[in-house]
């Protein structure tokens, strides 16, 4: 069967701006640890088989994992996300994110640190 390539078709990220594609590729290889730690349980279809993928553009918004097949995105939140400017920030985002027919799980960095195990389940 012929890829999008040869059907004359775009490619999936070539529907995203060149700029925005590229911040989120800075965004991939600087990482913070938490969010390091969290993926390493995500990648390469670990969790049951689902394949995620981190730090993608979906309409603007760079999400730090999504699983498309689950229609799931998972976020890892620091200090900054308990500000109350910051949480109706993220109510806002995660509302948009619903629209387009995703749920949104929100994991705090602490958690993570503390109970890795208990985070990955809940996904």
């Amino acid at each position: 069967m012929a890829g999008p390539r040869e059907r004359g078709q775009p490619l999936p990220h070539e529907f995203v701006p060149k700029r925005e594609r590229e911040f989120a590729k800075r965004l991939r290889t600087g990482q913070t640890s938490l969010e390091d730690l969290l993926w390493r349980e995500l990648r390469a279809k670990r969790l049951d088989g689902w394949k995620f993928k981190r730090q993608v553009n979906i309409d603007g918004k760079i999400v730090d994992f999504i699983c498309f097949e689950r229609r799931l995105v998972v976020e890892v939140d620091g200090p900054i996300h308990a500000e109350p400017e910051q949480r109706a920030k993220d109510g806002e985002r995660d509302l948009l994110l619903a629209a387009k027919g995703f749920r949104t799980l929100r994991f705090d960095g602490d958690l993570i640190l503390s109970y890795l195990a208990r985070v990955v389940a809940d996904i």
